[in-house]
């Protein structure tokens, strides 16, 4: 294999075609994070995730947000809502205490996740309610 950004895309697509087995056996999902690579070797963070009972991810930054929204000033009821940060829209989906300075968790429309600063996302959602 050529190690190279346009075949690890492939192999990235090709690898989550061959765990959908896996997943629906298991009950999980099955992702790969961050790819480094050289020439010779790549390499990359598997994770997988159990499954709610309805079929979603059972993912941590949710939880998280469910549990801690109160003390970075926003309600359990701010997951999922949008604002707007330089022109773009966000939806809220997940809180990372660790991360201090940025927790909120938000993905932009690419669906891409981006941090923010709590009180970003405070005057953001107060500003989208009015």
């Amino acid at each position: 294999m050529n190690i190279n950004k346009a075949n690890l895309k492939n192999f990235r697509s090709d690898f989550a075609t061959a765990m959908k087995s896996l997943e629906e056996e298991y009950g999980v999902s099955v992702s790969m994070k961050n790819i480094s690579f050289t020439e010779d070797k790549f390499t990359t963070k598997l994770e997988v995730t159990n499954l709610s009972e309805s079929g979603e991810v059972v993912d941590s930054t949710v939880e998280d947000f469910k549990k801690q929204a109160r003390f970075y000033g926003l309600k359990v009821s701010d997951l999922g809502r949008t604002f707007v940060s330089q022109g773009r829209t966000f939806k809220v989906c997940g809180l990372k205490p660790s991360y201090r300075k940025y927790p909120v968790l938000a993905k932009s429309n690419t669906g891409k996740t981006f941090k923010f600063a709590a009180d970003t996302v405070v005057e953001g959602l107060e500003i989208a309610s009015k």
